[in-house]
């Protein structure tokens, strides 16, 4: 099934505008700590998760800035957009996770921005949204001629 061109373009802009919030949240806690949790910080906020404990270690605190950036980037150029998408959707879940306690999610909580995250990513899986003006086209052009030979 074929998506309409108009439903493309809107595609394509959801995967570079979650790209870019990724791409500057990362690169503001990966190069600049004081620029990421500026005034104008994305709407995904993994600062409790990356500077909490999981499972009695501590997680460096840079440890989801970089997959936010590397994402950031797959998103942008359009470059395993599935695998970075399935990826971020992790990401998104690990703030629902308990670090350290129990953290109780009412209904009202839980249609937040993070779900809100996790439906995008949702939608540039199942949109195949890399092969818009992406890296995921000439993959998957590669990969046609190779089965076809």
């Amino acid at each position: 099934m074929r998506i309409p061109h108009t439903l493309r373009f809107v595609v394509l802009l959801l995967r570079v505008a979650l790209g870019l919030n990724l791409f500057y949240y990362g690169a503001g806690k990966i190069f600049a700590p004081s620029f990421g949790g500026g005034p104008v910080a994305p709407f995904i906020n993994f600062s409790a998760a990356a500077d909490a404990s999981f499972g009695g270690t501590t997680l460096p605190a840079l440890f989801w800035p970089t997959i936010a950036f590397i994402i950031g980037i797959c998103l942008i150029i359009g470059f395993l957009t599935r695998i970075a998408s399935v990826v971020g959707i992790i990401l998104a879940a690990v703030n629902y996770a308990p670090f350290g306690g129990t953290i109780p999610v009412t209904p009202l909580q839980f249609a937040n921005n993070v779900t809100l995250v996790a439906l995008c990513f949702l939608v540039i899986i199942f949109a195949n949204a890399g092969e818009y003006f992406g890296l995921d086209r000439f993959i998957h052009l590669s990969l046609s001629k190779k089965q076809r030979q």
